[in-house]
């Protein structure tokens, strides 16, 4: 009889490993066989819980780099604009003064026209 009470010692004995109880496996296999599974309990898994926490990290920085790339393209398509926009209104300044250096001959030519006449 004595030799039946260590074995069962042996048995129920739990082993803690980073918070996992962690029975010998004909203890474990006796004690789910006798109290059935507990449909309240859900064991932590941790390979899952780091798979999704690893998942989660890779959906971030695919989230980051499309932001990313979006303020990338938006910026080269800014500066684009910027410098055709500027190459444009340099023209139409150069077109302004060219007019406005023949106003200003047209106005001399008629001011002088109108001096004859008087």
């Amino acid at each position: 009889m004595g030799c039946n009470l260590s074995a069962r010692k042996e048995t129920r004995e739990t082993v803690w490993v980073r918070g996992v109880s962690q029975l010998p496996a004909a203890a474990m296999f006796r004690k789910t066989q006798q109290a059935g599974p507990n449909p309240n309990y859900s064991a932590p898994k941790p390979q899952r819980l780091a798979r999704s926490t690893v998942q989660e990290d890779w959906e971030q920085r695919e989230f980051t780099a499309s932001i990313q790339l979006g303020v990338t393209q938006l910026t080269a398509f800014l500066n684009e604009f910027e410098g055709a926009t500027r190459g444009r209104l340099a023209l139409l300044n150069g077109k302004l003064a060219q007019i406005e250096r023949r106003m200003t001959l047209v106005e001399a030519t008629l001011q002088s026209v109108d001096q004859e006449t008087n």
